[in-house]
């Protein structure tokens, strides 16, 4: 587990599921928290909530519908009814279908039940004294988003270290997949990258790479 604290914003990182799914835990000075990508062990996410007192669960951040990043969805809402499960329109069918998808990997996988709000692009959300952007960034699914809050960009399964997401499964748009890029690279250099596997990066990092790169795309 990592846990850094910017900006007034406490993080912690837990890798969860069998593909260690980067889950995000975000709690700001007013108690309010955020969960980004809960991909799977709810017990041990709900765990890291009720170890620190006087925290709300006010969101659960979904950058995209994949099971990987939502099968702990379910049992948040169950322990925490109140809080808003948010996820892109264009995804909320890939995240009502994950017996599809189980069957697709070889998975059996139970359907959530729990309610969504849908976002698109220049949606915004409260956080305490600061915003949550919604960029839209479809390639790896149709209703990929990337969620900005301050310096940090949360970009799921979009761009990562040195490569960006498969664009080669059901409900991919690779013809979509470099635009999103190219509307990341547009943000300041100092905005740090959290992606939904492997190490973090910033968008300095990725421009100086995807420059020096022929076959990024």
């Amino acid at each position: 587990m990592d846990l850094t604290v910017v900006e007034g914003i406490r993080q912690k990182i837990l890798k969860v599921g069998d593909l260690n799914t980067n889950c995000y835990i975000l709690s700001n000075r007013n108690g309010e928290t955020a969960i980004i990508d809960p991909g799977d062990e709810a017990a041990r996410i709900i765990e890291e909530i009720e170890r620190t007192k006087n925290l709300t669960l006010k969101y659960v951040l979904l950058t995209h519908g994949h099971f990987d990043h939502v099968l702990a969805v379910d049992d948040l809402y169950i322990k925490y009814p109140y809080t808003s499960i948010i996820i892109a329109n264009e995804d909320i069918d890939l995240f009502r279908n994950l017996s599809l998808q189980g069957a697709y990997v070889g998975k059996t996988l139970h359907n959530p039940k729990a309610e969504v709000v849908a976002v698109s692009e220049g949606s915004t959300l409260r956080f305490g004294d600061e915003t949550i952007s919604v960029i839209y960034t479809p390639g790896h699914t149709k209703g990929s988003v990337c969620f900005k809050i301050a310096d940090s960009l949360y970009s799921g399964d979009t761009i990562f270290y040195h490569t960006r997401g498969r664009i080669d499964l059901p409900t991919s748009q690779p013809s979509s997949m470099k635009e999103s890029i190219d509307k990341i690279l547009r943000l300041p250099d100092k905005t740090s990258i959290y992606p939904g596997h492997g190490r973090g990066t910033t968008i300095k990092e990725e421009k100086q790479f995807v420059s020096q790169s022929s076959d990024y795309f």
